[in-house]
């Protein structure tokens, strides 16, 4: 329930569509096992990956199954020593680490607990970590973290955020991410969003317990986020809203 995540929106509207709170490792297997191993397979997304006590069962098995890119961006919020002692060895894409900021835009309790972990995440040689916060950094961080901390402003989360204004792009648009359209969300009951910015499920483009990695791609809704990136006459869509939509020219 950060500021920055527009969590009330999202928890309405997948409540309308399901009664899966958490992901299972069930269905985390399921669909993992449809996907391609140089898909990059984000723990993030819409939530804080270690409140599932299974996430770091979840992170194991993607990397014991040959994913070649995997990649964490975690506020550490139900992490413990075991869990990160568990995968510290996983050479991460990215092992981004969310600091608590002094105004609480981020819902983060600075414990001795949370200092303890943080001072051994920083200790460790995790592959490519890097450290952010959503404003001006904690206090109590600032000795340890201030020279080596991204700080960053909120995002409209594409129009979702009301707080943040909202912006709008006209003409053909793309998405900057290198994933492009493949930038995608799982959700737990399997369900696939355009992308992590959808806090509304306004693009469902299929689900993987029921779809094949590839038919996501064929299906008619991501046709038609196709042809509406191109002609913004044809209907809204949550990229023209988006600060990581750039022109397509």
């Amino acid at each position: 329930m950060c500021r920055y995540c527009p969590q009330t929106l999202l928890i309405n509207e997948y409540g309308r569509h399901s009664d899966a709170g958490v992901m299972t490792f069930n269905t985390f297997k399921t669909c993992l096992d449809k996907i391609p191993k140089d898909v990059r397979i984000d723990f993030s997304g819409m939530a804080e990956p270690w409140l599932n006590k299974d996430c770091t069962k979840m992170l194991l098995y993607a990397h014991e199954q040959g994913f070649k890119h995997i990649a964490v961006f975690t506020t550490c919020m139900g992490m413990t020593e075991k869990d990160l002692r568990s995968i510290w060895h996983i050479p991460f894409d990215v092992f981004y680490l969310h600091l608590a900021d002094k105004d609480r835009n981020s819902k983060i309790e600075v414990t001795n607990q949370y200092l303890k972990l943080l001072e051994l995440i920083n200790k460790t040689n995790i592959k490519n970590k890097k450290y952010m916060t959503m404003g001006k950094l904690h206090p109590k961080l600032k000795k340890t973290f201030s020279s080596i901390v991204e700080e960053v402003k909120m995002i409209s989360r594409a129009g979702n955020l009301e707080t943040t204004p909202t912006i709008n792009k006209f003409g053909p648009i793309k998405c900057c991410w290198p994933e492009g359209l493949k930038h995608n969300g799982l959700l737990p009951n399997g369900d696939v969003l355009l992308c992590s910015m959808d806090y509304g499920m306004t693009r469902v483009i299929g689900n993987l317990l029921t779809n094949n990695y590839d038919d996501l791609f064929r299906g008619k809704a991501f046709k038609q986020i196709q042809r509406l990136l191109d002609d913004p006459n044809k209907g809204d869509l949550i990229c023209r809203h988006c600060e990581y939509a750039t022109e397509n020219r």
